[in-house]
């Protein structure tokens, strides 16, 4: 697999040239040529990530219909198979651990797969008009979110494609995004944070040693939220220039007040899939909105990696969502704050509780091991105890 990253130069010719033969083609041959574009994308730096979402495209789209037309079961199955293949992939990129460089890893899998699922599920509840086989290839082939997301809505994107037409705002504001995207991860992550800030901060002497671990969970998570903001901001800035508005992936997350308002402005698609799909069932059947919650927050944690450090990194926030669950409870019982000044230090109190044990969570997937992250977490927490 050559290597290939959103920011290269590559990736910036792609987008120039699919924009450009885009718009010069015959608006009915759009559809299979955007089709065209993403599978010889594919086809050149992942030939087996091709083969892989043309299987799962077909197998997914064959069930639903089959499902259909004559029993559910064949819609079960599918999903069973869809949600045992992810699992079986994902265990396998744990256990290689240098997988990626080695073998098996498959170009934007984890995006395509929720992508799949999410259209065999609606499809089966009834919430998706009648959508040909074409329109499904172009929502799972299009190149702006093939690789990191977000993982957009097939309705919202079957809206778009009937009301396709060249806008020079709409492109002026991708392009806009864009240059927002690569600011984000070129300037701020790789030069300001990457370059310059890690270099400050590892400067402390040895006696500290906790400042200097605090300083690292706090630059790797800025560094993790600006790459992954950046990246988001180019797939949807791509998107607009094609005449798409896929939906927002981060929204100052950072400043939130409390840890549920934070996963509703982190990796909102991925966040609100796993409402959909994992929270809103586990509730329906339990009727325990902080089990469900924390059920979804475990799925969120093996969507990133099958392994025991995302599990209790998934589990960390499910429970920090039930703590705060079970605090809005108890906030009822306390008398009411109305000095505006308390008011407002309050707030600002709980965006910084929010932050530092978002960081804190951090030290869990920043080290390669558990045994790393024990360590990482003695050492920050030795001026303290």
């Amino acid at each position: 697999m050559m290597d290939l990253t959103v920011h290269s130069l590559q990736y910036l010719l792609w987008i120039a040239g699919t924009l450009a033969a885009y718009w010069m083609c015959p608006p009915r041959a759009r559809a299979w040529m955007l089709i065209g574009i993403s599978a010889l994308f594919l086809a050149i730096y992942s030939w087996d990530s091709l083969l892989a979402l043309t299987g799962l495209a077909l197998l997914g789209y064959f069930a639903v219909n089959m499902a259909s037309s004559s029993s559910s079961r064949w819609g079960d199955a599918g999903l069973l198979g869809l949600a045992v293949i992810f699992l079986v992939y994902k265990s396998f990129i744990s256990v290689e651990g240098a997988g990626i460089h080695q073998g098996f890893f498959l170009l934007g899998f984890s995006y395509y797969i929720l992508r799949i699922l999410h259209v065999m599920e609606d499809t089966r509840r009834g919430n998706l008009p009648q959508y040909s086989l074409e329109q499904y290839l172009r929502y799972l082939f299009f190149l702006p979110t093939l690789l990191v997301g977000p993982i957009h809505r097939f309705s919202e994107f079957l809206r778009d494609t009937g009301r396709v037409r060249w806008n020079g705002a709409m492109v002026s504001e991708g392009l806009e995004r864009i240059l927002y995207g690569y600011a984000k991860i070129v300037i701020l992550a790789n030069y300001l944070i990457v370059s310059k800030l890690s270099l400050l901060a590892g400067t402390p002497g040895p006696e500290h040693e906790a400042l200097k671990a605090y300083f690292s969970c706090l630059l790797y998570g800025m560094n993790l939220y600006l790459q992954f903001a950046g990246f988001s901001d180019v797939a949807i800035g791509f998107s607009l220039c094609l005449g798409y508005r896929v939906m927002e992936n981060f929204n100052w997350p950072f400043f939130q007040h409390n840890i549920s308002e934070f996963w509703r402005s982190w990796h909102i698609s991925l966040s609100s899939w796993c409402r959909d799909y994992i929270y809103m069932p586990v509730l329906a059947i339990t009727r325990k909105p902080g089990f469900a919650a924390f059920c979804a927050m475990v799925g969120i944690g093996i969507w990133h990696e099958l392994s025991l450090r995302y599990l209790l990194w998934g589990a960390y926030h499910g429970l920090g969502i039930l703590v705060w669950q079970t605090w809005q409870g108890w906030k009822t019982r306390l008398p009411e704050i109305r000095h505006p000044l308390a008011r407002w230090s309050l707030k600002v109190l709980s965006v910084l509780l929010t932050l530092h044990f978002v960081m804190l969570g951090f030290m869990l997937t920043k080290e390669e091991t558990l045994m790393e992250s024990w360590k990482g977490y003695q050492v920050l927490f030795s001026g303290v105890f």
